[in-house]
């Protein structure tokens, strides 16, 4: 294929690339996953700590419920963002009525949509992932990333790993021939649950890059770890 683009206006065309027949990418590990398991100390004392209080609150079943609640939400609340941004008639649940609410005024400013919950897999380094939207936002091209959440954030950092994995996202985006052009932004959007407008965040130049390296050293803990489980394995039958 030719060279990429920037960001090529003259197409229409929105992407939304499914992983499930890319054999060669089907055992890779996600982006989500990979954070996951290479949480710091830190946060997995937080992370378990904030679980014990909720269990305690609402009892393990509760707790249970709450969780897939959340995720239903969060998967509500996606699909209305795609259904907006494609033009598509959809309607919004009740309960994510305050938070699709809370988003309204970032996507006033979206357009030129190239994507929309699109797989993308970085062949070489090895890992996949499902970006939410890319698209052009104020006249900037960027990868976007729809987060909820119950609690204001006041800065980047409040958001965890979200930068991170856009960073990786963008990567493998860059480097997939699936995708004809190359994206140098990424927008971290938190949609809050109280319905107050959205806090946008942009990751870019020097930024991305920083983020990108914290990605690459998480990526190598991953495997390194994942190797080292797969050894001891092993050694025991």
């Amino acid at each position: 294929m030719g060279s990429k683009q920037d960001f090529p206006t003259q197409s229409t065309e929105i992407l939304s690339i499914s992983g499930k027949d890319d054999l060669k990418t089907l055992k890779f590990p996600s982006v989500t996953k990979i954070l996951s398991r290479t949480m710091s100390p830190e946060s997995k004392l937080a992370l378990e700590a904030w679980k014990e209080r909720m269990i305690k609150k609402l009892g393990q079943e509760g707790f249970e419920m709450h969780q897939k609640a959340l995720l239903k939400d969060g998967a509500s609340l996606h699909s209305c963002i795609a259904q907006s941004l494609l033009g598509k008639e959809y309607e919004i649940p009740s309960k994510i009525e305050p938070v699709f609410k809370s988003v309204q005024c970032v996507l006033e400013d979206v357009h030129n949509v190239k994507a929309i919950e699109t797989h993308v897999a970085h062949a070489k380094l090895h890992y996949k992932g499902i970006i939410d939207c890319i698209a052009s936002y104020r006249n900037e091209n960027y990868v976007i990333d729809w987060k909820k959440s119950d609690r204001q954030k006041m800065n980047l950092k409040q958001t965890y790993d979200a930068p991170i994995q856009l960073a990786a996202y963008i990567g493998a985006i860059n480097a997939s021939n699936l995708y004809p052009f190359v994206i140098k932004r990424g927008l971290v959007v938190v949609a809050y649950t109280c319905g107050t407008p959205a806090t946008v965040y942009e990751v870019s130049h020097d930024t991305l890059q920083q983020y990108w390296t914290a990605w690459l050293r998480r990526l190598q803990k991953y495997y390194v770890e994942t190797t080292n489980s797969d050894d001891n394995e092993n050694i025991c039958q």
